[in-house]
């Protein structure tokens, strides 16, 4: 048998590779098409294949191997010691896999496909720690997944997965404040929505709420002609004791702001009495729901803290928020975007930036709670 010519072959790498870079240059001038949305390319593509998508978590518990299915999707979690191995059986485009093995392109997207079914994974692994008593069964963030692979056929590709992500700058520059007890409840509040943990962030939010009413001596007013009464047989009122209340009288009704963040609030509230008092446990796919309890938590802070500094400190955190809330991948999974897109929705009026009032209309009312929401809890 001839050797290999080592020369002959390094100079067909070079080809290869060289053809490679000059498809992924070309594919930024080809013309737009008529209507663009993140992941079009792959979610077009009539073409499928088979692959398997693997991660593993440190795991200090012990967990029963168990599997389910989700959205047509085969999702296996077995345990080797500490660690959990998470498999997640499904097609992808073949344009995605031929992008990924070929010029490393899409990584984004397998971990959105695991990003979006860490909320089922991790309420199993709840139910592990409350129902049979596990107190090391803990959850996870999709950030804390390694060893982030995919599969097809006997070809396995590593994705570049978990980052390491330094300190924010603007929140290290105000770091050192001495911070109300409301902010790190916020903070809080954050981390269980990272987990996963949507009944802890639910209890976190109106843990914070209750805190920053404190803290800024928000009152109830009472009725006047109940006043009386109580006052005539020397009954002593809880003043300003009443949540519902103290933010009635304290935010501004008349204002969409004030109306969305009184409606929002009221309801994790009930909710979180729910939780709390009758056993209720917030549904999987509440991601929504919570988001948007964390946003109007951060918006009724930031816009009646009296504290500046403070002030700036919560807009740095929201920035934080956002940024690693992309960085999870729920964005990015390829069959929501699907699911989206495909939805009929009406065009879009033209947003006045310049108008307070339009730019308040517009945003408050995307963190209304909707029905779906309700229905998602």
């Amino acid at each position: 048998m001839a050797e290999p010519d080592d020369d002959l072959l390094h100079v067909r790498q070079n080809i290869f590779a060289a053809v490679l870079l000059r498809l992924a240059y070309l594919r930024g001038f080809e013309p737009p098409p008529e209507r663009n949305f993140i992941g079009q390319r792959y979610i077009e593509d009539p073409a499928k294949v088979r692959c398997v998508i693997g991660a593993l978590f440190m795991f200090p518990g012990e967990v029963e191997p168990f599997e389910y299915y989700e959205r047509g999707v085969h999702v296996t979690v077995q345990q080797h010691g500490p660690i959990l191995h998470v498999e997640i059986d499904r097609f992808i485009s073949q344009l995605l896999w031929d992008d990924l093995r070929l010029l490393g392109e899409g990584q984004e997207f397998v971990v959105g496909y695991l990003s979006t079914l860490m909320p089922s994974l991790n309420r199993r692994l709840l139910d592990n720690r409350y129902m049979r008593g596990h107190l090391l069964s803990r959850t996870f963030a999709v950030f804390e997944a390694v060893d982030l692979h995919i599969t097809v056929g006997s070809r396995r590709l590593w994705i570049h997965w978990p980052p390491s992500l330094p300190p924010f700058p603007p929140t290290v520059a105000l770091s050192g404040l001495n911070l109300p007890t409301y902010v790190r409840d916020y903070i809080d509040s954050i981390a269980a929505y990272f987990r996963h943990e949507y009944d802890d962030c639910v209890r976190r939010v109106i843990t914070a709420t209750e805190n920053f009413m404190d803290a800024h001596r928000w009152r109830a007013k009472p009725l006047s002609l109940l006043h009386n009464v109580l006052g005539m047989f020397s009954v002593r009122q809880k003043m300003g004791s009443s949540f519902r209340g103290r933010l009635r009288n304290n935010l501004d009704l008349t204002k969409i702001s004030g109306t969305v963040l009184h409606e929002n609030l009221l309801l994790v509230y009930s909710l979180r009495n729910r939780i709390v008092h009758n056993g209720y446990r917030m549904a999987s796919n509440s991601a929504e729901f919570c988001d948007k309890a964390v946003i109007s938590l951060y918006y009724l802070l930031s816009r009646h803290c009296t504290d500046d500094r403070v002030v700036e400190y919560l807009f740095t955190l929201h920035q934080q928020y956002f940024l690693h809330k992309n960085l999870l991948g729920q964005l990015l999974d390829l069959d929501r975007i699907a699911r989206w897109n495909l939805a009929e929705r009406p065009d879009g009026e033209i947003l006045d930036v310049d108008d307070p009032e339009a730019m308040d209309e517009f945003f408050f009312g995307s963190i209304r709670f909707t029905d779906a929401d309700r229905r998602s809890v």
